[in-house]
């Protein structure tokens, strides 16, 4: 887990004296997928990409309502393709990664760039010229009254998430696109940018049947799918145990 700093950290054997019932340990972002699909926007949607925007980027991919788990068990680490082979250095060690350019990170770096020759912004005024002060709710909330600043940032974070959709819609063919995180709490600014970009990368064909859609459940799918994941275990098993 790079934006941690973890690496093999049994959690399991920490959690299970805690808790003692079954415990299921998964991607965050591979809960969401499942928590929008069995109860939020994705629902009854056989093929979807998820993504989640926040810290990092995140990805779970459905294929005909399952989860698409690769080899190993990592497939869907969307935020981990190279975009700028020489841009910023991510948490994994690579240069570039998608994650670099659409994180929260990457957008109060995007507003650092601006104050540095713009100082009448009001993101300037409010962290009192201390950039670390900055959140998305205070970027978000200067953005709403016309910020310039702001919605630079922003709109330079939806461009970057269009083009990846867009190549990831053409590789992928979902039905459906679903964005989460903490970061769609700025679907206001970012959704309009992500779907210029997508209209002008994807592949017609492709881009008239996908829909590209705000999680329902926002920052919160993952917990909702910690819920779809004991949902989905208890109907396998029904099912395992029927006879016919």
């Amino acid at each position: 887990a790079p934006n941690l700093k973890w690496h093999d950290v049994e959690l399991k054997k920490y959690l299970s004296p805690v808790f003692p019932v079954p415990i299921i340990i998964d991607n965050e972002a591979n809960l969401a997928t499942y928590g929008e699909y069995y109860f939020g926007s994705a629902y009854q949607h056989p093929d979807v990409l998820y993504l989640s925007a926040g810290i990092g980027l995140g990805g779970g991919i459905l294929h005909d309502s399952t989860l698409l788990r690769g080899v190993n068990g990592k497939a869907g680490e969307l935020g981990h393709i190279t975009m700028l082979p020489d841009g910023e250095l991510c948490g994994c060690g690579n240069k570039g990664c998608w994650e670099t350019l659409v994180s929260l990170r990457a957008l109060y770096r995007y507003v650092q760039e601006q104050v540095a020759t713009d100082k009448t912004t009001e993101l300037w005024k409010i962290t009192g010229g201390n950039m670390n002060e900055l959140t998305l709710e205070k970027i978000v909330a200067a953005a709403e009254r016309g910020d310039r600043v702001a919605i630079v940032a922003l709109t330079k974070v939806g461009r970057y998430i269009g083009i990846g959709i867009a190549s990831l819609i053409n590789a992928l063919n979902p039905s459906m696109v679903v964005f989460g995180g903490i970061m769609s709490s700025a679907w206001k600014f970012l959704e309009p940018v992500i779907n210029s970009e997508i209209s002008t990368r994807a592949l017609k064909w492709n881009r008239e049947n996908t829909e590209v859609v705000l999680a329902k459940h926002g920052s919160d799918a993952c917990v909702i799918g910690g819920v779809a994941s004991i949902y989905q275990a208890t109907i396998s098993q029904s099912i395992a145990g029927l006879r016919f």
